[in-house]
């Protein structure tokens, strides 16, 4: 369940980072609010930390990938982030299901 779970989420979140990177970065960069110009600055400052952050909260929500891909993150540092905050949030969500089973059952 994990392997599945992990690869599945890793390999959307790349698509549409890329996708967006390759397609709409720009045209994304010129459409950001005044109010999410403070958060694209510090994603530039600190990726790891802010992308890390990011991944454990919201998991595999597109609009990370999305974020990332308009404030240039580079891929390397997207995709290595991306590996362990997906990798423990998938963890920590089959963790959940296996503890609602032992619950239920």
């Amino acid at each position: 369940a994990f392997l599945y779970s992990f690869v599945a989420s890793l390999l959307a979140s790349f698509v549409t980072y890329g996708a967006a990177r390759r397609w709409g970065a720009d045209w994304g960069a010129a459409r950001i609010p005044d109010g999410l110009r403070k958060w694209e600055a510090k994603v530039q400052a600190r990726p790891v930390r802010a992308l890390f952050s990011l991944r454990l909260l919201l998991w595999a929500n597109p609009l990370v990938d999305l974020f990332a891909a308009v404030a240039r993150v580079p891929l390397t540092t997207y995709l290595a982030t991306s590996a362990v905050g997906l990798a423990i949030a998938t963890g920590g969500q089959i963790a959940i299901g296996l503890g609602g089973v032992t619950v239920l059952g």
